[in-house]
């Protein structure tokens, strides 16, 4: 156990999905795009509108949920006006990069988070989610899918559409557990929707989960970073760079 938390460990992948994750964003909130620094608010409002590819990989005792395209960091010079109570405008939009690793083999929920010089490893136990399942149906590509709600870590409402058919109990972000794949995912903050399903017919690559030697919880990690709850994602202090949450 000791040196899996020094050096990590890896596993090979079995299956390779990619789902589109778009933010949800009230009228309210584009409205107050308008107020935030240049880019930023175009980062935000591409991820409302078209969404970014993310990718779930699936080995066997195991898996990881990240983004398919590494989103490169933007640099500009901007003005010096005083935007959203900031005394200096960001010259920086620095992309929060979210990976959600599940490791089965000791019930763990990995999350890696950070910005491009900045990445910190968040661990929990994995949560078991009460579904309820329910009778409504849709088609999705072709496919009967079957409707499922739970509640968050916080209590909010989350829906999901599932392929019984797809005998995988995995989804997006931490979610999983229903008697098929997740292909639909609703949360209080991203609709998530499948895009495709690759089975591969060889173990050719493999996830390489984090250490976990300097780990902290969620807690800590709200604690380290002031962050508050509502808003864009954004933590709550002065800086000179602009961050947001991935997730």
């Amino acid at each position: 156990e000791m040196l899996r938390s020094l050096v990590g460990s890896e596993m090979c992948i079995r299956d390779r999905i990619t789902y589109v994750q778009k933010r949800k964003m009230s009228k309210e909130s584009l409205d107050r795009l308008e107020s935030l620094p240049e880019l930023f608010k175009e980062r935000l409002y591409f991820e409302h509108k078209f969404g970014y590819l993310k990718e779930l990989l699936i080995a066997d005792d195991g898996s990881s949920y990240k983004s398919k395209v590494k989103i490169e960091d933007k640099f500009e010079v901007v003005d010096d006006t005083d935007v959203a109570g900031y005394n200096k405008i960001e010259k920086t939009t620095k992309h929060v990069q979210s990976t959600f690793y599940k490791r089965n083999e000791d019930n763990l929920l990995l999350l890696e988070k950070g910005t491009s010089d900045n990445v910190n490893v968040i661990k929990e136990k994995l949560h078991t989610f009460n579904w309820t399942l329910t009778k409504e149906k849709k088609e999705i590509n072709g496919n009967v899918c079957y409707k499922a709600y739970t509640k968050d870590f916080k209590g909010r409402k989350v829906s999901a559409w599932y392929n019984p058919e797809i005998k995988i109990k995995n989804g997006p972000l931490e979610y999983g557990g229903l008697p098929g794949l997740i292909v639909e995912l609703s949360t209080k903050s991203f609709n998530i929707k499948l895009k495709n399903l690759k089975i591969l017919e060889e173990n050719t690559s493999i996830i390489e989960f984090p250490s976990t030697l300097n780990a902290i919880t969620f807690i800590a990690y709200d604690k380290k970073y002031n962050r508050k709850k509502g808003g864009l994602g954004m933590y709550k202090r002065k800086t000179t760079t602009t961050e947001r949450s991935g997730y």
